[in-house]
């Protein structure tokens, strides 16, 4: 993986857009996630779920 212009848009070779998507957001939320922050959606309760100091809150509403 290499980085695009210091962008934080790492650049994938022979992948799906899809999945370049998700990659680059899972980076992007790895790296916010380093200082406190609240994330809401965008898998970030999947891709933090290895994280030990994470708390995941799932709401609901009718």
């Amino acid at each position: 993986m290499s980085w695009a212009n210091s962008y934080f848009i790492p650049i994938y070779n022979d992948i799906q857009i899809n999945d370049k998507l998700f990659y680059t957001q899972a980076d992007i939320i790895k790296e916010v996630a380093k200082e406190p922050c609240i994330i809401v959606g965008r898998c970030a309760d999947y891709i933090l779920r290895d994280e030990e100091n994470v708390i995941n809150v799932f709401l609901h509403a009718n």
